[in-house]
């Protein structure tokens, strides 16, 4: 627009060292023609962007790698008189990543109502937010740059791709007992099967003493009912947007939203219950999944959680909350080389890593200790189906 504006202006000047050197009338009618003619279309180009407006909808749902459409509606309610075009600049924002990135459009412009399919590529997988930074409407001389009401922000999801993954269970992800003969399980209510011993406080149910061990400690004992088996797997979700002090390659954190998005579908087809935990800024988000629809609840809610700053904050909440009492199996879903220590859960429950690292290959590691690291390639192969033995 600013050449429009120059070249305009340097016919203004032109004219006017004419008139000045010359002094011929026709001169002074060019020139006041000239001047006329801007004012009189920077007034119609005003009274235009008064009458315009624009609103914007999105897809609820897309896939990450592939387009997403933004459909852009633009109405008039009276007849255009000297707006040729939109210019519209949109802020895209991941909540996943914590990313932006600005965009900018030139629409041409119709009286009536006019509808625009823009396609955005969709990069990375999270909830997408579209906000409008600003709306335009230029003139025919693009000379003036009227702003107009923005719309207001839309949001989609972002899935990840699909991943073909094979997953096999062993015995032991599955629910067996642990080493010393006691399946680890968590509280519930089965009064069949006792999960943990604590002093009565008012308020709790009476049914539940312990009366035998009351009368010999003196003190009334609860029994706490355990549900034994139901979710023996958890997976928890532990990448970052750094690793080590470097930020994750966005194909890495891609490939891995993936390889968990696949693993919950391998075992929702197996018909497997199980958890899935998610690091937030409060700690682990659990998410019970039996269908299904509960997968594609949790998936939708992941989605748009913020993703931790670094890799590891997820172990850090399961350690503290001494999670690994409450499962046989832990699955846990890392973007890039695996470098932690798990040390800390060796002989308390049976743990698989599975990485995304770019340029590697599936392989699985045998670290020992009751755990294993699976490596996949980050890249995406087409029609490579992944078999992991978890």
């Amino acid at each position: 627009m600013w050449k429009n504006r120059l070249a305009y202006g340097l016919v203004l000047l032109t004219a006017a060292v004419l008139l000045f050197l010359y002094s011929k009338p026709f001169l002074l009618t060019v020139l006041i023609v000239l001047l006329l003619l801007m004012v009189i279309n920077g007034v119609l180009v005003l009274h235009d962007a008064h009458s315009i407006r624009v609103s914007m909808r999105v897809r609820p749902g897309g896939q990450q790698g592939k387009d997403v459409n933004l459909n852009i509606i633009v109405n008039s309610d009276k007849k255009l008189l000297a707006a040729q075009e939109i210019f519209l600049e949109l802020e895209t924002q991941s909540t996943l990543l914590g990313t932006k990135k600005e965009r900018r459009f030139l629409l041409p412009l119709t009286s009536g109502q006019s509808n625009y399919t823009i396609k955005v590529p969709a990069e990375q997988c999270g909830e997408l937010r579209f906000f409008c930074k600003r709306i335009c409407v230029r003139d025919v001389l693009n000379l003036f740059n009227v702003q107009t009401a923005p719309f207001a922000p839309v949001r989609t999801v972002i899935y990840p791709r699909r991943m073909k993954v094979q997953l096999l269970l062993s015995q032991a992800s599955a629910g067996t007992p642990q080493p010393e003969g006691k399946m680890q399980n968590r509280k519930g209510n089965d009064p069949s099967e006792m999960f943990d011993l604590r002093e009565y406080v008012p308020g709790d149910d009476v049914r539940s003493i312990h009366w035998k061990l009351s009368g010999k400690t003196d003190t009334l004992i609860l029994r706490q009912a355990s549900d034994p088996s139901l979710y023996n797997i958890v997976l928890l979700m532990d990448f970052g947007i750094e690793k080590n002090g470097e930020p994750t390659p966005l194909e890495e954190l891609n490939a891995a939203a993936a390889v968990a998005a696949a693993v919950g579908t391998q075992l929702v087809q197996q018909h497997i219950t199980f958890s899935a935990a998610v690091p937030t800024r409060n700690g682990l988000e659990i998410y019970e999944v039996r269908t299904q629809k509960d997968f594609q609840q949790m998936l939708m809610h992941w989605m748009c959680f913020p993703l931790q700053q670094t890799e590891g904050a997820g172990m850090r909440y399961f350690l503290t909350q001494q999670m690994d009492r409450q499962y046989a199996r832990l699955v846990l879903l890392t973007a890039g080389p695996y470098t932690a220590s798990l040390k800390p859960l060796e002989g308390r429950i049976g743990t698989t890593v599975i990485s995304a690292v770019s340029g590697g290959k599936l392989q699985h590691i045998a670290v020992g200790g009751g755990y294993e690291v699976v490596e996949l390639p980050a890249e995406r192969i087409e029609d490579e189906v992944y078999r992991i033995l978890c």
